[in-house]
């Protein structure tokens, strides 16, 4: 029986085992001079450097792993130096960083880039911000939640002064500073209010520039007054002189009030009245 070639002791021993250890096919009757060609060392060179080629990590990656980086080339692309592209944000399937321009499910128009961190197929959370468009003065970000496979609407994230005053602001559709002068009705300021008409003594109509979603919303008003004038209070009612109806003073496009004065009767408001709609 006939040892290993790397037991053996004798080079010429040696020569036919190695040749065919290293792939050069057998060679038991050639001389130790015939061991290498070299035609055999250029092939070894070719197979040697095919191997190393194949390695999943060179010597620099072994070097970035050390100091705690992967280069992009090793990286899925979720995750190398610029956003993936997707179609849509409910059809993503792996964790990772996306951007999109009108992708499908987007809570706005226009360029989305974000994260996207999954649990699993049934649960998910995507933190999208806008690329260019902004809204009070900072660009959106809105949060998006997948909830046992159902993805629940987006909700935006305020995050600077502007944007949470806003939420107060936007809540407040219209509002209106006005006065009778004994002639006509002046408009001191306004929001969202195209005019305001007297149909009679204490009994007026705001009308909305433009109408809200409906008349379901919330009225509130105060009257200044100088020492000599009769203390009054907005009522919002349909009729200055017939009383109060239910759901028949406020429209989305107008609201009735009346000014009631501690006498029970109605009088104009000759100095400033303020009235406040809010949805």
């Amino acid at each position: 029986m006939t040892a290993p070639w790397y037991r053996q002791k004798n080079i010429t021993e040696i020569a036919a085992s190695l040749r065919t250890a290293l792939g050069f096919g057998t060679a038991a009757d050639q001389d130790v001079e015939d061991f290498a060609t070299p035609d055999d060392l250029s092939a070894l060179e070719t197979s040697v450097n095919a191997a190393i080629a194949a390695l999943t990590l060179d010597v620099a990656d072994a070097g970035n792993l050390s100091s705690g980086t992967v280069s992009d080339a090793r990286l899925p692309a979720r995750l190398g130096e610029t956003p993936s592209d997707i179609t849509d944000w409910n059809n993503i399937s792996a964790n990772g960083w996306y951007r999109a321009n009108g992708a499908a499910n987007a809570p706005m128009s226009g360029w989305l880039f974000g994260q996207v961190i999954r649990h699993n197929a049934s649960f998910a959370e995507e933190r999208l911000t806008a690329l260019s468009q902004t809204e009070y003065g900072s660009r959106p970000t809105y949060l998006r939640h997948c909830y046992d496979g159902t993805w629940e609407p987006p909700k935006r994230i305020y995050q600077t002064a502007e944007e949470i005053k806003s939420i107060v602001t936007d809540s407040v559709k219209a509002w209106v500073r006005f006065y009778w002068n004994g002639t006509s009705v002046s408009i001191l300021a306004s929001k969202n209010v195209s005019s305001v008409v007297r149909n009679g003594v204490g009994d007026y109509t705001v009308n909305f520039a433009s109408a809200l979603a409906d008349g379901n919303y919330a009225m509130s008003g105060s009257v200044s007054q100088r020492p000599d004038d009769i203390n009054q209070v907005p009522v919002f009612h349909s009729d200055a002189g017939s009383g109060y109806r239910p759901g028949s003073f406020a429209t989305a496009s107008s609201c009735r009030v009346g000014f009631e004065n501690r006498a029970g009767g109605y009088s104009d408001p000759n100095y400033e009245a303020s009235l406040i709609f809010v949805r």
